[in-house]
C-alpha cells in the first residue's frame, strides 16, 4: 500500500447524507495495533464518546460467516472525522501519518465538489467536442460559402466579402446549435433564397414556416 492510499476510503450513506467512510478494520491493521480488533474499536468508540449512526455505523462484515459460529462479525464504518480522532488516540507516528492522509482525502473530496470534472472527464468532453466540430466543419463551410456567393452576386468586391466573413455573418453563430444533418438541409434551403438576398435567420424563419417545425430551439 503506497503513501497515497494508506487506508481505503469509500463513499457511503450516514443519516441520509453522502459521506466518506473508513472501515475500522483497515485502520486497525494500518496502525499495527496488537490488541484484537473487536475490543480495540469498542474501547476507542467509548473513550472518544462517538455516537452510532452519526460518527460511525455498524454493519455485518462481508467476509462470510463467523468461523466460530453465530452471526457474522461486525464491521465499523467510520467517518473521516472519527477516523482522524481514533488515529490520534494511538499516540504514535502511524497515527499522525494516517491523520494527515485523512485530511488530504477530505481536501480532495471538497475539491471534487467544487469542480466535479476530473481530468479524464474533461479530456473526454474535449475529444467529443472536437469530433463534433469536425463533423460540422463541412456544412458550416458550405453555408458560409453560399452566403459569400450571395454577396458577390450583389456586386460586392471579394475584399468586401472577406471583411464580412472575418467579422462573421449575422446569425451564422446561431446555426451551430443545429445538428449536422439538419444544418446541411438548411444550407440547401439557403441556397434557394439567393434571389431574395435575405439574411440567414430570415431564411431560417422562412424554412420553419414552410416545414411547420422549429429548426432552431427558441
Amino acid at each position: 500500500m503506497n503513501s497515497t492510499d494508506l487506508v481505503p476510503v469509500f463513499p457511503g450513506q450516514l443519516n441520509g447524507e453522502s459521506v466518506q467512510l473508513v472501515n475500522a478494520r483497515d485502520l486497525h491493521a494500518f496502525l499495527g495495533v496488537a490488541r484484537d480488533f473487536s475490543n480495540w474499536i469498542k474501547k476507542r468508540l467509548k473513550d472518544g464518546g462517538f455516537i452510532s449512526n452519526q460518527d460511525y455505523v455498524e454493519v455485518f462484515a462481508k467476509s462470510g460467516e463467523n468461523p466460530l459460529g453465530g452471526r457474522p462479525p461486525i464491521d465499523y464504518h467510520l467517518t473521516l472525522e472519527t477516523a482522524k480522532h481514533i488515529a490520534m488516540m494511538e499516540r504514535n507516528a502511524k497515527g499522525h501519518q494516517v491523520r494527515t492522509y485523512f485530511i488530504e482525502c477530505e481536501r480532495r473530496a471538497q475539491s471534487r465538489l467544487q469542480n466535479p470534472f476530473t481530468d479524464e472527464l474533461q479530456s473526454a468532453i474535449n475529444q467529443e467536442a472536437h469530433t463534433l466540430a469536425l463533423r460540422s466543419f463541412g456544412p458550416i463551410r458550405a453555408a458560409l460559402s453560399e452566403l459569400a456567393r450571395q454577396h458577390l452576386e450583389r456586386g460586392e468586391s471579394p475584399l468586401e466579402v472577406v471583411g464580412r466573413v472575418r467579422k462573421g455573418f449575422p446569425g451564422v453563430g446561431d446555426m451551430l446549435v443545429i445538428q449536422a444533418a439538419e444544418l446541411w438541409q438548411l444550407t440547401s434551403a439557403l441556397a434557394g433564397c439567393a434571389a431574395a438576398l435575405e439574411g440567414p435567420m430570415d431564411a431560417l424563419h422562412r424554412l420553419e414556416a414552410r416545414t411547420g417545425r422549429d429548426w432552431y430551439p427558441k
